[in-house]
């Protein structure tokens, strides 16, 4: 029997910078980025499809006939954003149906193809082809960490799960590794603008945080906290930041001791 690839947190789970944001396990400069898909995990040996618990799924034979044989690919099964039950729904029933035409097998993998990630991935586009029910997912180069946060914030407010992240190069290991790295679902909240914390090195003569305060959520003392938000601005935004005494928009990732938000990155102004 198989194995799949499974992901390990971006984050580490205990330690922290010195302002108590989660510090990431690696510098994402230069891996794979690609949406954290909302869907039912598949397997396709070639001949049909496998969940991750070894369960064969009873897909038509006019939703694989076009699938290549001989040839693993490791996927989703995915109906949309925030539809995860009803895709769940339809690939769990015990017989083949019509409503597999609202699913989609997307591949983020081909677990026996030849090379690293990038080359597995193009004998899998190769292989595929064009289709109706399944194409490869879209990969993303990552320049640093702020484009990683807002690659997050996009895909975000598109209410997506997060993102996952692959090492360029890297090999198909069959256990959870350090080659694939989930960002988690962001929380959500507002603050008000109190002030700005002045910009530094790219962002030298213009804004490089805002500083704001709210009120956390379950507050059992209704007590303010004030936090800076300094990641997730355009240019444009950062040349002309909203004004003192608005509220904003921002999502993070957990509440901290104190009260204040892990890795709050700005998402807008609130309408």
């Amino acid at each position: 029997m198989f194995e799949v690839m499974l992901a390990k947190p971006f984050f580490h789970p205990t330690k922290k910078d010195e302002e108590g944001n989660p510090i990431p396990v690696v510098d994402p400069t230069g891996w794979l980025m690609s949406e954290k898909l909302d869907g039912v995990r598949a397997y396709w040996d070639g001949t049909r499809f496998w969940s991750r618990g070894k369960k064969v799924y009873q897909a038509p034979d006019w939703f694989t006939e076009n699938l290549p044989t001989d040839f693993h690919l490791d996927g989703e099964l995915w109906m949309g954003r925030g539809e995860f039950h009803k895709a769940s729904g339809i690939a769990r029933k015990k017989e083949p149906h019509d409503g597999w035409a609202d699913l989609t097998f997307l591949v983020f993998d081909a677990p026996k193809a030849e090379g690293g990630f990038e080359s597995r991935l193009d004998e899998a586009r190769e292989m595929i082809g064009k289709q109706t029910y399944a194409r490869v997912v879209d990969h993303e180069v990552c320049e640093g960490m702020e484009h990683l946060m807002e690659h997050m914030k996009q895909i975000i407010q598109q209410k997506g799960e997060g993102v996952m992240l692959r090492e360029s190069g890297s090999p198909y290991i069959r256990k959870r590794t350090k080659h694939l790295l989930k960002v988690k679902k962001f929380k959500h909240g507002e603050a008000m603008i109190v002030g700005y914390q002045a910009g530094e090195g790219k962002h030298e003569g213009r804004m490089g945080a805002l500083l704001v305060y709210w009120i956390p959520p379950n507050s059992k003392t209704n007590e303010t906290v004030t936090f800076k938000i300094g990641t997730g601005f355009t240019d444009e935004q950062r040349e002309n930041p909203d004004k003192v005494g608005q509220v904003v928009k921002f999502a993070y990732f957990e509440i901290e001791d104190s009260g204040a938000p892990r890795f709050p990155v700005y998402v807008g102004l609130r309408e």
